[in-house]
């Protein structure tokens, strides 16, 4: 399998701008569609520590249809 160091670095760049954005001002959208996230939920990620990339690749969301 071959990795282009490019492609990296471009990902790395762009989860780095998404992890610099306020998250109580983000919209998460799945296929176009805005996620519903309680309130709580989304209060309680803002004391865990972790950043905004991880709210949605961890597993703090109890319905992700994205991981089907």
């Amino acid at each position: 399998m071959e990795v282009a160091v490019e492609e990296v670095m471009r990902i790395q760049k762009e989860r780095g701008a998404i992890n610099k954005l306020d998250f109580e001002e983000i919209v998460w959208t799945y296929k176009g569609v805005p996620l519903e996230i309680s309130v709580w939920i989304k209060r309680d990620w803002m004391f865990c520590g972790l950043n905004n990339m991880d709210f949605i690749t961890s597993n703090f969301l109890p319905d992700r249809p994205w991981q089907d």
